[in-house]
């Protein structure tokens, strides 16, 4: 895949199979969860990671108290996300089933490489069924 953005646009969170992503030129900041946290305030496309920013993120930020209290009674690592800023020349792996969204701290141009090894029992049986319905119909275009 090739990646062009501009200043503050980026993709909103979602998960796949594993993949590594290399900056050419720019600067991507990453949030990431584990596949065993959703990210606080939901998954949604139309949820732009501009908006998650200044919406959820900030505001876990920046309301010291409840911070303190995440932190004491151990629930801090429930919201934070692994977070950090790639630069051109670096690539980031990005394990199978992390939640992950992206942020262009500036214009940025970026390669990626994702698995194509499915995510579940369902995303399984969809590529097994299409696989056999290929196979099908190479079958049927030799007899015909």
């Amino acid at each position: 895949f090739l990646f062009l953005g501009g200043n503050n646009s980026g993709v909103s969170f979602h998960r796949h199979a594993d993949a590594w992503n290399a900056v050419v030129s720019g600067r991507k900041r990453w949030f990431l969860y584990p596949g065993d946290r959703a990210p606080p305030g939901g998954v949604h496309h139309a949820f732009e990671p501009a908006d998650w920013l200044a919406r959820v993120r900030v505001p876990m930020l920046t309301n010291a108290q409840q911070k303190v209290a995440a932190l004491i009674d151990g629930s801090a690592a429930a919201v934070e996300p692994l977070e950090c800023v790639q630069v051109a020349g670096e690539i980031l792996y990005i394990p199978e089933g992390f939640y992950h969204a992206t942020i262009n701290l500036e214009p940025t141009l970026a390669i990626g490489i994702q698995n194509v090894k499915p995510l579940g029992a369902t995303e399984t049986a969809f590529y097994e069924s299409k696989k056999k319905f290929q196979e099908a119909e190479k079958l049927l275009a030799n007899e015909l």
